[in-house]
């Protein structure tokens, strides 16, 4: 058994030599390699530089997306909001008309006394304060259907007969009863 013992002695010493020998050739083989650098990696760091700048591009371009719908979202609500009371001071309105209409079918109540109470106070009536009229109520300055084919734009208006004076044109100031004629078709 000693002899034994001695041959497996030499042996492992064989075996753990050759091992030995074999992690230094992978040692120098590593470090050669890691000396060596392959040839896509100048490409690969290009393509990481890219990669990184769109990256970013990306992000910034996600952020302004958020803020844009944020703000379509808001503007939106603010719509609706709008809608609403819009929605709401009609449906108000046609009540009071309808109210104002039964209340004219009951009481037998004239039209203007059916608009003040279906409360034009929103929506006033216009009215002829500080406006000026123009105009002849004579026909004078009606034209045959024949003249009116040939000469289309001569109506009887100031305007149309480009600014001459028509004596039976009357002017109607309603603001401080000065019956003078305006000067340009701007103060109208």
């Amino acid at each position: 058994m000693l002899g034994n013992l001695g041959g497996d002695e030499a042996s492992l010493e064989v075996k753990i030599e050759n091992k030995r020998q074999e992690l230094e050739r992978n040692q120098k083989r590593l470090r050669s390699l890691a000396n060596v650098r392959p040839a896509y990696m100048d490409e690969y760091e290009r393509v990481e530089v890219d990669l990184q700048k769109q990256y970013s591009v990306y992000v910034e371009k996600h952020c302004h997306l958020s803020y844009l719908e944020h703000q379509l979202d808001l503007v939106n609500e603010a719509e609706h909001h709008e809608h609403e009371a819009t929605e709401s001071s009609l449906k108000r309105m046609h009540q009071r008309m309808q109210e104002a209409e039964h209340r004219m079918i009951r009481d037998d109540i004239t039209a203007d006394d059916m608009l003040q109470i279906a409360g034009t106070e929103e929506f006033p009536r216009p009215t002829a304060e500080g406006r000026k009229v123009f105009g002849s109520m004579s026909g004078d300055a009606i034209l045959s259907d024949h003249e009116e084919e040939s000469n289309p734009l001569s109506s009887g208006s100031e305007l149309a007969s480009g600014g001459e004076e028509d004596e039976d044109e009357k002017t109607l100031d309603f603001s401080d009863g000065d019956q003078s004629r305006p000067d340009s078709a701007d103060d109208f």
